[in-house]
């Protein structure tokens, strides 16, 4: 009896565990991502060699603001960033980051311009 109560206990807080030592940021540069507790997986992907990003909701993560995000590499590598929180701005803020910090050839007989600074925001 003793077991089921345990595993039980464990079923309910595993989601609370896993979503706590989870860790993802965008930077300028790279996209970075950490999953574990125990063992550690980590994920870095510079964002010039990103291709696309999909995200994935069903009707329980739409409800509950999770998802999954699967970044697709040069390549045709791909790396689920699974059961995150909000993962629509993330793929906003990824995208927006690309966008910015994409290296664009300019025009035969100007410079490149100097990227804008990546807004963040406090909360």
């Amino acid at each position: 009896m003793a077991i089921v109560v345990i595993l039980a206990l464990l079923m309910l807080l595993w989601p609370f565990i896993a979503r706590k030592s989870t860790e993802v940021v965008v930077t300028d540069r790279r996209l970075i991502a950490k999953f574990g507790l125990v063992s550690i997986h980590s994920i870095e992907i510079r964002l010039s060699k990103i291709e696309s990003v999909r995200v994935t909701q069903g009707l329980i993560g739409k409800l509950f603001r999770y998802g999954d995000i699967v970044v697709t590499g040069t390549g045709s590598t791909f790396d689920p960033i699974r059961n995150i929180s909000h993962p629509l701005p993330l793929r906003n803020a990824l995208n927006e980051a690309m966008e910015l910090y994409s290296p664009v050839t300019p025009p035969e007989g100007r410079p490149p311009a100097e990227p804008p600074a990546l807004r963040t925001e406090k909360g």
